[in-house]
């Protein structure tokens, strides 16, 4: 590579490496942790291409070492918990609330984060230094029974929970703009505006006799979930929609 092209690549590695920390954060994941991964994830191998780089260090710990990957997080931030995704073949580090990988927040597949001291010898398969244990699938079905009937699993938030977290916040912010008179939050102004005319037209619909109680409901209804906002959230907090329940 020519010293252009170098600088160019370590330009893009801090592109990506800026982008990845940012958003996992904005899943309320810990920024020191998103960092310190984003740290060796975007190490960078000199006269590599970015991506190439990047996806030989997260093949590395994503399908190969990722028992050793969950040990450095957990000498890097105490108090967590290296947890097996049951019943599947990788290891995470559970830690205020989340499961980390290398990939940042986990969206490895799962059915319960179990830690890995609760396995026994399984864990020689993920130790890869020359010990094979090979667990049974009646052996991991063993374990699975025994965390559910000690309650010894651990409860985190993978990538598509904190998403999902994520995506009802937003739904839940929303939904209280467009309710709440002489709200100023002008990022919902136009959502605030539509759903007002959208209201007021089924209303006067609705009062001309022309829809029944339920079309009136399932109307708005369809119309929140379209718009991104709850209607159930509308139904409790919306004076008009509170006054309403009252008349119909």
């Amino acid at each position: 590579m020519t010293i252009e092209e170098l600088n160019l690549n370590v330009a893009k590695l801090n592109e990506e490496k800026e982008k990845f920390i940012s958003q996992n954060c904005t899943l309320g994941a810990d920024k020191a942790v998103i960092t310190f991964i984003s740290d060796i994830l975007f190490h960078g191998v000199y006269g590599v291409s970015v991506t190439d780089s990047v996806e030989s260090i997260r093949n590395l710990f994503e399908a190969g070492y990722c028992y050793y990957f969950a040990k450095i997080l957990e000498e890097a931030f105490p108090n967590g918990t290296v947890c097996l995704c049951y019943p599947y073949g990788h290891i995470i580090y559970a830690y205020k609330g989340y499961a980390y990988d290398i990939t940042g927040v986990s969206d490895a597949e799962y059915d319960m984060y179990i830690p890995v001291a609760e396995i026994g010898q399984s864990i020689e398969d993920f130790m890869r230094r020359g010990v094979s244990f090979n667990c049974t699938e009646a052996q991991l079905d063993e374990i699975g029974k025994n965390a559910k009937m000690n309650h010894s699993y651990i409860k985190v938030l993978s990538y598509y929970e904190a998403k999902e977290c994520q995506l009802r916040d937003v739904i839940k912010e929303r939904s209280k703009a467009v309710i709440t008179k002489g709200s100023i939050d002008f990022k919902y102004e136009q959502d605030r505006t539509n759903f007002i005319i959208e209201r007021d037209r089924l209303r006067s619909t609705f009062k001309k006799g022309l829809i029944t109680r339920n079309q009136y409901n399932d109307f708005m209804k369809q119309y929140c979930d379209e718009a991104g906002v709850s209607w159930e959230y509308v139904k409790i907090y919306d004076e008009i929609a509170i006054e309403e329940l009252h008349a119909f």
